[in-house]
């Protein structure tokens, strides 16, 4: 695994010796940060469920100014320090350990893109979009990403928050969130 483009461009990133960490492959990779070209830039860029923190590190070659890891699993954060650490880019990561919805309580800036892929088996999809939509962690213009199985069917409208794209990719399937215009 390596990262793409940017700054930080053919570093290569350390990958689990097992299946417990799914990593985010490049071709999806390559797809989100084509979509988010535009936003990337200066963002605040949160990956839930970072895994390896390559998405997360990702956003920050190609631009993020700040990037949260988030990853309650000890073998993940091992990686994903050892990552942080191989790219030298310490001041501008923030390495949370803990579960998802204590880490967003601790985030303390607005939030222009926040990223999840959580194990696809475990019902997260929904719950990330409800503690997102009740929290005043996203920015007015911030967008969600929510990586999934293909065959889980997210929904268009949940509470303030309006689905505005979806791609599939093989067996996966990005689907971006919106604050609704009409639910503000």
């Amino acid at each position: 695994m390596r990262i793409i483009a940017g700054i930080y461009k053919g570093r290569s990133l350390k990958t689990p010796m097992n299946y417990d960490i799914r990593p985010t492959s490049e071709m999806v990779k390559e797809a989100l940060f084509s979509i988010l070209m535009n936003d990337i830039h200066s963002s605040v860029f949160v990956d839930l469920f970072a895994g390896t923190g390559a998405v997360g590190l990702e956003a920050l070659s190609r631009g993020a100014k700040k990037v949260y890891l988030v990853d309650r699993s000890r073998d993940s954060i091992g990686i994903i320090k050892s990552n942080v650490n191989k790219i030298g880019c310490q001041s501008r990561v923030s390495i949370l350990a803990s579960d998802y919805r204590i880490a967003m309580d601790r985030i303390n800036e607005p939030v222009d893109i926040l990223f999840a892929d959580p194990p696809y088996e475990e019902g997260y999809n929904l719950e990330i979009l409800d503690s997102i939509s009740s929290l005043s962690i996203l920015k007015d213009s911030g967008v969600i990403i929510i990586e999934h199985a293909r065959k889980f069917k997210m929904p268009t409208i949940y509470k303030n928050l309006e689905a505005f794209k979806e791609k599939k990719y093989g067996k996966k399937a990005l689907t971006f969130y919106r604050k609704g215009k009409n639910n503000e």
